[in-house]
């Protein structure tokens, strides 16, 4: 008898909340307002000079100011301290999109390292916390 009851109160508490149920509707909901593209950007090239690195993180010098990414956002590279790069510095400039992209192209060569680097590129401004490394 006791598990009767209780099958019972269930099944009416399930009745219950059947019947609270809201009113579905047809009409769908209103469009999420466009985040993202269509975006432009203004591209120039030049060289990133590795500043430091650790496990997670690479700093680069780019005309003197100290840029850190996440590794995991980097193409497989040996980024050393003072390892140079061809890279494509990208500034958003139409759009909602990644306001500032930098495309590593690969280790500068040479030829690449023809220019004069920018006089503030010659003195890296970060310094690690942990002067022992």
């Amino acid at each position: 008898m006791r598990h009767i009851l209780t099958f019972a109160t269930i099944a009416a508490a399930a009745a219950l909340l059947t019947a609270c149920k809201t009113k579905e509707t047809s009409t769908p909901p209103p469009p999420a307002q466009l985040v993202g593209g269509p975006c432009s950007y203004d591209e120039k090239p030049g060289i990133a000079t590795v500043s430091d690195a650790d496990a997670d993180q690479v700093r680069f010098l780019i005309d003197g100011n100290i840029t850190p990414y996440s590794r995991q956002d980097l193409p497989d590279f040996d980024y050393a301290t003072g390892a140079q790069f061809k890279v494509i510095e990208k500034r958003i400039t139409k759009g909602t999109c990644t306001p500032y992209i930098l495309d590593i192209l690969g280790p500068a060569t040479s030829a690449d390292l023809a220019l004069p680097p920018h006089p503030a590129s010659r003195e890296p401004r970060y310094t690690h916390p942990d002067t022992s490394l």
